[in-house]
């Protein structure tokens, strides 16, 4: 019952102080709207400006996009350092950093600039579909605020104690910032990283499939049609969904799932898509088996998707060997991100000899590990 109440309690302040309604203002323009400045100056947290924005970046296929996020600096303009994290997994644009104030904003009122994405497929790209879990692009889109918002401090005369950046994820956001770091210390190397701060994620996306399938059990059931259609979208599949999702299982994913009409703790602890935690309750038998054409070109998009992947007869860790500090928890009792996910990482981690401080332990749910990240940040950061 108290893991429940925890659960329940941590979403909640997802969506608490809602910001709905404020102008954007774009990173990449010279100066920000007057308008748009007051309003967020206007609405602010303590000390602290929380700032809509937009900048430029690129979707999956290399084409521009415009995309948003938030921005929080101290009004006094007085700055740490900046500190960009990624966000966990989301459904609705009313949960989303530019349009609340989320969990992850621990450190919004400890003088950084803190910077929080939307996502390609939410916010002003609410158009678009999402790509979930898909590494690069996620990468391209976390790493382009960043460069945007360094130029954006500097017009604004915020004032950095040092310049050096710290980068922070959990859960879809711990798999973004990930291969938002492999992105910066690959072709940004005069970009200094402090640290590195990671839990909860999907790094090894096939291998989460595996262990999925496998045990006929999914922690969060919308993930599953999530999955599917977003790999999809990120690689132009053209996945038929039928052949994947059975008929009532489509169905509610269109309503729940890909509408952006609910939130993710309205569809997950209102059972929305269904209350079975079983694959089977919602894929098709062949869709499961990736063995089969359709399928292989399915579990073919997850391996893209995948930081490092390993399986029973294939590792593949690539060539990237971290130089960043790096921070990394997990929960043995995960079963909305299976630990098996920190295990693949750890083979890298080791194999190439990274600097990791390793947290992996009995922590309880996701939840309840995501708790414990950020009281982690709330200590060290």
């Amino acid at each position: 019952m108290k893991n429940r109440f925890v659960h329940i309690f941590a979403l909640l302040l997802t969506f608490a102080a809602c910001t709905q309604g404020r102008e954007y203002v774009n990173l990449n323009q010279p100066a920000p709207a007057e308008d748009s400045l007051v309003q967020a100056l206007s609405a602010t947290l303590l000390q602290t400006v929380a700032m809509p924005c937009s900048y430029e970046s690129a979707d999956q296929f290399g084409e521009p996009v415009t995309l948003s996020g938030k921005v929080y600096f101290p009004k006094d303009k007085q700055a740490k350092r900046i500190v960009i994290q990624a966000h966990f997994t989301s459904l609705s644009n009313t949960e989303i950093p530019s349009a609340s104030d989320r969990a992850e904003s621990v450190l919004r009122t400890k003088n950084y600039v803190l910077l929080q994405p939307d996502y390609l497929g939410y916010g002003i790209s609410s158009e678009r579909d999402h790509p979930y879990l898909a590494c690069d692009v996620a990468a391209r889109n976390v790493v382009d605020m960043l460069l945007a918002a360094r130029d954006f401090t500097e017009r604004m005369g915020i004032e950095l104690e040092s310049d050096s950046v710290v980068l922070i994820g959990y859960s879809q956001g711990a798999h973004a910032i990930l291969a938002a770091l492999r992105l910066l210390e690959t072709e940004y190397p005069e970009i200094p990283i402090q640290q590195c701060y990671i839990g909860g994620g999907p790094y090894d996306v096939a291998r989460t499939y595996d262990v999925t399938i496998g045990q006929d059990n999914v922690g969060i059931p919308f993930t599953v049609p999530f999955l599917i259609y977003g790999t999809s979208c990120a690689y132009g599949l053209n996945l038929d969904l039928n052949y994947f999702l059975k008929p009532k299982a489509l169905a509610r994913a269109k309503k729940y799932v890909f509408s952006q009409n609910y939130t993710a703790a309205e569809v997950q602890l209102l059972g929305k898509v269904g209350a079975s935690h079983k694959v089977s309750k919602q894929m098709r038998r062949q869709g499961m088996d990736k063995t089969q054409p359709e399928s292989k070109r399915l579990y073919d998009g997850l391996i893209r998707s995948s930081i490092v992947h390993v399986s029973e007869t294939d590792t593949i860790l690539g060539d990237w060997t971290p130089r960043t500090p790096i921070f990394m928890l997990h929960s043995t009792q995960d079963t909305s991100v299976p630990y098996e996910n920190a295990e693949s990482l750890q083979l890298m981690f080791e194999r190439k000899g990274a600097n990791v401080r390793y947290d992996l332990g009995n922590f309880g749910g996701h939840i309840s590990a995501l708790l414990r990240f950020l009281s982690v940040l709330d200590k060290e950061l």
